[in-house]
């Protein structure tokens, strides 16, 4: 294996010829062998795609930091630090009480971050896309994260391309919906020689590839990787934050007063006057509001994944919840990119039945290499196995 192929890419490929192509990722048409693909899993490792995992401690102590949190903490330490005198003990009590509040609201705010997060992981689990490979000169279905650099792959109408490749061989043309990747609203045709990136849907055609990047090395992946970089604040949380600033504030100013009132006006002794102020900084704290507002935002994704939707970032839920006025370039982002045959919509200009006008629509379709119009037509007749009993196809020109 030549050094060239851990750094080589799809746009590598585009300049290279087929023949030297093969040369540089040490493949052949025939696929490779189990020895070969065994010795590239065990230099590469598997290429699956991982987004970085921050540390569950680290994770965990993060979700303390805050400015609720930092005003219990401060709390806290006024009451150990503070409340002593009078003849009476310090209140462990309630010093004890508030680092039970944190350690609950964080340890609630964790559990259900990371029961949401498992359940999207299994949601990507079961949505694992795979794909046909050619390995001893034999075809097989195998899982895209067992795919390696090199691999010939098949792919066909319908299917999801598993890894970045070029195709090498087409059967007349092929159609790639690479909308979901680059925005474009309608296939693009490829030809031998083009690349063909993974995530892309193969609408019409059939043809064989050679991979020439997996995993993180994917367009679909590196794409993927810049919406890690940075998130803005969300509405809600500039609202909580705003009423959190507030409720500080609040508490300060009322801390104030009531030290002038106490203790200059009254002349109340030490230990009455903290007391008081403790119970000021106790119940000025929204503790219930923010565990409430933790167990929302971490419940709605659990019930979107029911329906095998990903949300990533949780506070996009609710940004998407105030839209008024939703802009898009295509309606594809919003439908399941489909086309439907609405039955009764259909304008007769003679005395054939609806039924009779799809079934003559199916019969002119190609079952083999379906395009969106064939497919549309051909799963609103219904069984395609009944579709041409009885006729025999010596040729078909669309």
């Amino acid at each position: 294996m030549t050094s060239d192929i851990e750094t080589l890419s799809v746009e590598d490929t585009n300049s290279r010829e087929e023949d030297n192509l093969f040369e540089i990722l040490n493949s052949r048409r025939e696929g490779l062998t189990d020895e070969e693909v065994n010795e590239r899993i065990e230099k590469f490792e598997y290429s699956q795609f991982v987004p970085e995992k921050t540390n569950p401690v680290i994770k965990f102590l993060l979700l303390m930091w805050n400015p609720i949190t930092w005003i219990m903490i401060l709390t806290a330490s006024i009451t150990i630090v503070l409340s002593h005198g009078g003849g009476k003990p310090t209140d462990w009590e309630v010093f004890i009480g508030i680092l039970f509040l944190i350690i609950i609201n964080a340890t609630i705010n964790f559990i259900q971050q990371r029961k949401s997060g498992n359940n999207v992981d299994t949601l990507t689990e079961s949505i694992e896309p795979e794909g046909k490979v050619k390995r001893n000169n034999y075809w097989k279905i195998v899982k895209a994260v067992e795919l390696v650099r090199g691999d010939i792959i098949n792919i066909k109408s319908g299917d999801v391309v598993p890894a970045d490749g070029r195709l090498i061989d087409i059967n007349d043309k092929i159609l790639m919906d690479q909308s979901s990747l680059t925005g474009q609203s309608f296939p693009v045709n490829r030809s031998v020689g083009d690349e063909i990136l993974c995530g892309a849907i193969c609408r019409q055609g059939e043809g064989t590839a050679i991979i020439s990047a997996t995993g993180p090395e994917t367009f679909a992946a590196k794409t993927m990787m810049l919406t890690n970089i940075d998130y803005r604040i969300s509405h809600l949380q500039t609202i909580l934050l705003r009423i959190n600033n507030f409720r500080i504030f609040s508490i300060v100013l009322f801390i104030i007063v009531e030290l002038l009132i106490m203790y200059v006006g009254f002349g109340y002794d030490y230990r009455r006057g903290i007391n008081n102020i403790l119970a000021l900084l106790v119940g000025g704290i929204p503790m219930v509001m923010i565990i409430v507002f933790t167990i929302i935002f971490v419940h709605i994704p659990k019930q979107l994944s029911k329906y095998k939707t990903i949300a990533k970032y949780f506070p996009s839920i609710e940004e998407l919840s105030g839209v008024t006025i939703l802009c898009v370039d295509k309606t594809g982002t919003l439908t399941l990119n489909k086309i439907v045959i609405e039955k009764y919509s259909i304008k007769k200009y003679s005395d054939i039945e609806t039924n009779d006008i799809i079934y003559y629509a199916a019969l002119a379709s190609n079952i083999e290499n379906q395009n969106v119009i064939d497919a549309c037509i051909i799963s609103t007749y219904g069984d395609i196995n009944k579709l041409r009993e009885g006729i025999i196809e010596l040729d078909f020109k669309p």
